[in-house]
């Protein structure tokens, strides 16, 4: 009988392996004439990859083993998990310029069944061919040009100004620990222009500076403290957003979908998450029902005042009008759900990420700070209690020059990820279906080949070419194509409002316990500053 048990279990491991593994060798053999590290099928370079810095592995191979010239190399990671880095603009160009909107579309996202999934679920960064096609028809009018100028001109400016004033009232010997700073800020904005809702982050802010106040008056400076954000939609986010090695192995082994069945901890914070998105939608609803009755009474509907109620108002009016017969002319309310998990994650987490590496290069660079506030400081009103507006932030060339420059050395999102459905001929190998290629996004806007003095951080580059472009698909910190962000002029105008206000306000500094620190990046969804970065700020004064 034990042997009996013995045997099945012996076949049903070779069914396994025969089933999954076996075809996959064969893949990691038949890739094994592409140039790259060398691997082996059991663990390749998944150590290497996980222990150091963003693509920092990747850049030595691509200078070492490959050389700049080399259009893709290759490597494997766990169980011969093949990955090709595509280091050729044309050949980045085909994959992301193929048309997305049908189900077999050539090249499609690998995360589709991944963890992103599992955290944000179903959304525009997710979902593939005719399903997201019809979520960004239905999404797209909520993020018109005018709305974005209107919404985030009225509510980032008062909030950066509360913001600053925390740092102020904190003491310049207190060192600030940047990134949560700015995720408080940039989630308070999201949170209103997005659902009008309050996430509480700036008051969260206001705790923190009342208790820096205090620990300034016990001691000079030097403790670091941040705010502990305490909305339970984003302590949610957080928590799921944060490694979690069970999480990882079940997806490696492929048994992804179990974890937020088994996994307490997942189960738990995706119900507070959901709970609370789901009241936001309820609230959204039950205001722009009452607005309804209230302009049918009067004459006179309200303006909407955020992205959720704008896109409810369109689709109201879509259904109104008939719309398209042959698709929904609205989304539910779990894919609304879905929808703002998605404006959460990419509306607050990639924005502070590029104000906190826009921090960094103000104080990395202080001759960089000063032709920056010169230009802050010929646009804007010269009392710094003012609040400037969208015109004025956009009129600030170097500004947007510096913006664009934190962009191509420290891009938020640092690569870009496709498979491909099909058997393709990819700069003379032939490449298997269902293997991933790699768009390192990091390493083309450090291409040495495409960029003069690639490392120099130099705004000036983008003064010279006239503005923001793709550079021939070497610049791409908001994707290309179908898939592009949708939300890119969201991010710029916030960042822009965010950078040119601090600027004005304050002296920017690394922290004294860190000048000596080499900053290198995180390898989690965005790329952050490891270690995190701090900073000391000095008021400046009024003109």
């Amino acid at each position: 009988m034990a042997w009996s048990t013995v045997g099945v279990v012996v076949l049903l491991f070779l069914a396994y392996f025969l089933k999954k593994i076996f075809p996959r060798y064969l893949k990691y053999r038949a890739l094994k004439v592409i140039p790259g590290p060398e691997c082996g099928f059991w663990i390749g370079q998944f150590l290497t990859v996980f222990r150091e810095p963003f693509l920092q592995p990747h850049k030595i191979w691509w200078k070492e083993i490959v050389g700049y010239d080399a259009p893709v190399m290759r490597y494997s990671k766990f169980l011969g998990d093949n990955m090709i880095v595509v280091l050729d603009p044309e050949i980045i160009k085909d994959i992301l310029m193929a048309p997305v909107t049908k189900n077999n579309a050539r090249f499609y996202k690998p995360y589709v069944k991944g963890p992103l999934t599992a955290i944000i679920g179903n959304g525009l960064v997710t979902l593939e061919g005719e399903e997201w096609m019809q979520h960004r028809r239905l999404i797209q009018p909520a993020f018109s040009l005018s709305f974005l100028k209107d919404a985030l001109g009225e509510c980032v400016p008062e909030k950066v100004a509360a913001f600053l004033q925390y740092w102020i009232d904190a003491g310049s010997d207190h060192e600030i620990d940047v990134s949560l700073h700015l995720s408080a800020l940039t989630l308070d904005v999201i949170g209103e222009a997005g659902f009008s809702y309050n996430c509480n982050g700036l008051a969260d802010m206001k705790s923190w500076a009342a208790e820096a106040v205090k620990m300034q008056e016990k001691v000079k400076g030097g403790e670091s403290t941040s705010p502990q954000l305490s909305d339970p939609l984003i302590t949610s986010m957080n928590a799921l957003l944060t490694p979690d090695i069970r999480r990882l192995i079940l997806y490696i082994l492929g048994l992804g979908k179990l974890d937020p069945i088994f996994n307490t901890k997942t189960i738990r914070v995706q119900s507070a998450m959901n709970n609370t998105i789901d009241n936001i939608i309820a609230m959204a609803k039950q205001k722009q029902q009452q607005q309804s009755n209230t302009g049918e009474s009067s004459g006179k509907v309200e303006s909407t005042k955020s992205l959720l109620a704008l896109l409810l108002q369109n689709e109201q009016d879509s259904d109104s009008t008939g719309g398209d017969s042959k698709k929904p002319a609205v989304l539910s309310d779990l894919e609304l759900r879905d929808e703002i998990k998605t404006f959460l994650f990419a509306g607050h987490e990639t924005t502070s990420t590029w104000c906190t590496w826009a921090m960094f290069a103000l104080a990395k660079y202080p001759d960089v700070q000063e032709k920056l506030y010169q230009d802050v400081m010929l646009h804007a009103p010269k009392d710094i209690i003012d609040n400037m507006s969208l015109d004025q932030v956009e009129s600030m060339e170097y500004l947007a020059a510096f913006l664009q420059e934190v962009l191509r050395l420290y891009p938020p999102v640092g690569l870009t990820l496709r498979n491909n459905r099909y058997e393709e001929k990819i700069a003379g190998y032939t490449i298997p279906k269902d293997t991933t290629l790699c768009v390192p996004v990091h390493l083309m806007h450090r291409h040495p080949k495409y960029w003069e003095d690639p490392e120099l951080f130099s705004p000036e580059r983008w003064m010279k070419c006239g503005g923001m472009d793709n550079r021939g698909f070497t610049f791409l910190p908001f994707g290309a194509g179908g898939h592009n962000c949708i939300g890119y002029r969201f991010a710029t105008y916030e960042a822009k409002l965010i950078m040119a206000h601090m600027v004005r306000a304050l002296r920017i500094e690394i922290a004294p316990s860190q000048r000596d620190v080499e900053h290198t990046f995180t390898s989690s969804v965005t790329m952050k500053a490891k270690p995190g970065l701090k900073v000391v700020v000095k008021p400046r004064k009024a003109v």
